[in-house]
Parts: C-alpha cells; structure tokens; sequence
C-alpha cells in the first residue's frame, strides 16, 4: 500500500456529531455490536422503554455544539412508529444542522411489524424533518459475512429497496461499510457496485472496533487499514463524498493521513443521550 503524502492543505475537517439512542437494547445480536444489550426471545411489547423528549431536554446537551443530530438505538423499541414521529417534530426545531435517522434496520422492522409500506414511513421521517437515513445494515455487501456476523439485519436486497424508496421521497442515504484487517481493493470495488444506480449521499467508513464483540479474533482496524481502504474507494469513486467515523481518542494524525489519502473528513460523536 502506498502511503499519502502528507500536507496542511489536505487535512480532513472534522464533523462533531451528536447522538441520539432510541434504546440499547436488541434482539438483533449482531457479532460486530459493542453497544447493544441483548434481548432475546421477548416481544416487543415487553421491551423497556426508549428515549423521551423530558430525558433530553434534561440532558442539557448543546445542539449548536454539533453539525449533525443522529438517532441510532437498538431493535428493541416498544414505541409505535408514529412515537417517533412525534419525538422527531419536537426535536427539529432544535437542531440547526443535519437530522438523521432512522436507518433501514428500524425502518424495516416497523414495515413488517405496523404492515406499512415503505413510503408512508419514509414520507412520514421527511414531514418529521429528517434530512437523511442512517446507514444502518449496510456494513457489507458480503453475503458470506452477513450470516456470520448480523443474519437478523436486512438482506442486501432489502437494504436497497429501502434506500431506493427514501429516494424517491426525497430523503437522501448514507452507506457506512465496515473497515477491518484483510479487506481488498477487489472487496472494495464489490461494495461500490450495487451502489452505482443508486448514489448515497456519502460513504462514511466504520473502522472495526472489536474489543469486546464476537468478532475480538479478527482486531481492531487501524490507522493503515483504514488509509487503505480510504485510497482504494477514492480512487474507484473520486466524486463520492467520503468519511471516517473517529472513536479511538485524538483525531489530529489521522486527518493528516485520511485527508491525504481522499478523505473529506472525520465524523466524531460529541455528546449522547440514551434512556
């Protein structure tokens, strides 16, 4: 691998981020999730609570502080649909950067379990203000890894139709491929390609973070996996906007490198509240 060469003028910006989490529970289990309480064999109506609108608002936390607003959760949540649409008009007004949420993993589970189609929830997340689906289930195209690591998310196949749906109601899509050791130029160009007629938004890269998942074997991705993969996409896709997700403590080196490598910028969560 051919490392960047390194200039001010190339740095990634970073992105602060706030994160919203509907739950932490789920009955999902999937091998890569560090956050998630499992939750086995319960109905949801048995599920515990999710987040309220009084629990921010108590939070204190500073939306002006972060570009964009997340709501992320487990698959666990009890509330109906239109809850969340409730909790989402309430909090539009004040977030005066991006809103995103849900993901196709939430949206799927309330088209099979309200029975509603595709398009009267993703038209309801518009209306409620959203800009932009998370890019939840999208971790890898691999069908092999899929039933290994997260056989419960949604199928490629699903996954698509979702973004295809929000599409055409004018909700943009975000896709965030997992980042880990091993991963090829060839892998890489096998993502891109069910995306190509149908463009998300942007690629936001999630460096695996293994420590305490089924998938500890495998390690951590590191600084060189990520530059690896960063080059490899910005060269099969130069005008597809790309990003890193940041957790693992100080940015600044790594927005040397990523930026020299094609990155646009590093995202990095700021604050969260969760129930």
């Amino acid at each position: 691998m051919r490392l960047p060469e390194l200039s001010s003028q190339t740095d990634a910006k970073v992105i602060p981020l706030g994160l919203l989490t509907t739950t932490r529970y789920c009955w999902a289990g999937c091998a890569f999730c560090r956050l998630a309480i499992p939750l086995p064999h319960k109905p949801l109506s048995e599920a515990p609570a999710g987040l309220t609108w009084e629990q921010v608002q108590k939070s204190g936390v500073n939306f002006d502080q972060v570009a964009e607003v997340r709501i992320r959760g487990g698959l666990s949540l009890a509330e109906p649909f239109d809850y969340w649409i409730h909790f989402l008009r309430q909090l539009r007004p004040n977030v005066p950067g991006r809103l995103i949420g849900f993901s196709p993993v939430e949206i799927w589970q309330y088209h099979l379990t309200e029975r509603r189609t595709l398009r009267e929830l993703l038209r309801l997340l518009r209306w409620a203000g959203v800009d932009r689906l998370g890019p939840g289930g999208s971790e890898t195209w691999d069908e092999e890894r899929r039933q290994r690591w997260s056989p419960n998310r949604v199928t490629v196949a699903e996954w698509l139709s979702i973004a295809k749906a929000a599409h055409a109601v004018g909700l943009a899509t975000t896709a965030a491929p997992m980042v880990m050791p091993g991963v090829s130029d060839m892998d890489w160009q096998g993502y891109l390609l069910p995306l190509q007629d149908l463009p998300p938004a942007l690629l936001e890269l999630k460096p695996l973070q293994s420590d305490g998942t089924r998938l500890s074997r495998l390690g951590n991705a590191g600084i060189l996996e990520t530059t690896h993969a960063v080059s490899a996409i910005h060269d099969l896709a130069p005008h597809l906007p790309l990003y890193v997700r940041w957790e693992t403590g100080d940015c600044h080196d790594a927005q040397e490198i990523l930026g020299a490598a094609g990155a646009d910028g590093l995202t990095l969560p700021v604050w969260e509240v969760a129930p």
